[in-house]
């Protein structure tokens, strides 16, 4: 055993030898070599194979790990763009404010919407302001483009507003072009309201603009309440049914326009100032009136 094993060693290093020292052997080597190929590719093969699924897996598990992180950050953007738009908004708000309210002497505050009553029978809405800013029953509420409501209840840090679109709302107002005044009420339908009591004689067109007279000391004089869009005579009737349309976005915006008129200031404690209702607006009526 010992004796073969010598006999292959010997045997190896003889073969080495002779190739290392005579060159005709190098045909004899490529040929053993085009020969061993196939052997090594198919022994090879598994393995490289093994070795492309590896890489193949990392690579998708990377492309969908940084397309879940684009994922994220596309949503984050989409956040702060939404952000973004939302105070682009609010800004042009305020602005109108500022422009709508730069000639007044009243004193003002912006307030946000809360949230809107779910019932569709009552037009009113939460805002972020309360007694603790020294709000009062009644007080009127504008937004950049007319009036918006009055305040009805009052809480601590929040108040709830009954729009002029509520079928409780009275609204004191004057035909802008002819100086016709009349009481706008609520029909419970946040796109109309209506012009009451009007009769058929008075001086008032399709297209006119209506602003609150200030009669019965609640609203701010010369603020824009609507605009007429519709006027029916019925024979045998002596009042018109007139239709207006709100000015102010009742429906869209989240800021509104809190005021304190001069004759409120000057006049009464801010508690006791009563709400403007379709009773109260048709009673300081008859008042001035006679």
């Amino acid at each position: 055993m010992h004796a073969r094993f010598i006999a292959l060693v010997f045997l190896s290093i003889s073969m080495m030898a002779l190739n290392h020292q005579q060159v005709h052997l190098k045909t004899v080597r490529t040929s053993l070599s085009i020969l061993v190929s196939p052997v090594q590719y198919i022994v090879e093969w598994p393995t490289k194979m093994l070795q492309w699924i590896g890489e193949s897996l990392t690579s998708n598990q990377k492309l969908l790990s940084e397309n879940e992180n684009l994922r994220t950050r596309l949503l984050l953007v989409n956040a702060q763009l939404q952000k973004l738009i939302l105070l682009e908004q609010e800004n042009d708000e305020l602005r109108a404010f500022l422009h709508s309210s730069v000639h007044s002497t009243d004193k003002v505050l912006v307030a946000q919407l809360l949230s809107v009553d779910p019932d569709p029978f009552a037009q009113q809405v939460i805002i972020n302001k309360g007694e603790k800013q020294k709000l009062y029953l009644g007080q009127p509420v504008l937004d950049e483009n007319g009036v918006f409501g009055q305040v009805i209840q009052l809480g601590t840090f929040s108040s709830r507003v009954m729009l002029i679109t509520d079928t409780r709302s009275a609204v004191p107002v004057q035909d802008n072009r002819s100086g016709v005044r009349g009481i706008v009420v609520g029909r419970g339908d946040s796109t109309q309201l209506a012009l009451v009591d009007m009769p058929i004689t008075a001086d008032i067109q399709v297209g006119d603009q209506l602003v609150t007279s200030g009669l019965g000391e609640v609203f701010p004089v010369g603020y824009p309440v609507g605009v007429i869009t519709d006027i029916k005579e019925n024979s045998g009737v002596q009042f018109s049914q007139v239709t207006v349309t709100p000015t102010a976005r009742l429906n869209e915006g989240h800021l509104v326009l809190l005021v304190w008129p001069q004759f409120v200031k000057s006049r009464l404690t801010p508690i006791k100032t009563k709400l403007l209702t379709k009773k109260t607006a048709k009673t300081e009526s008859n008042k001035n009136a006679n």
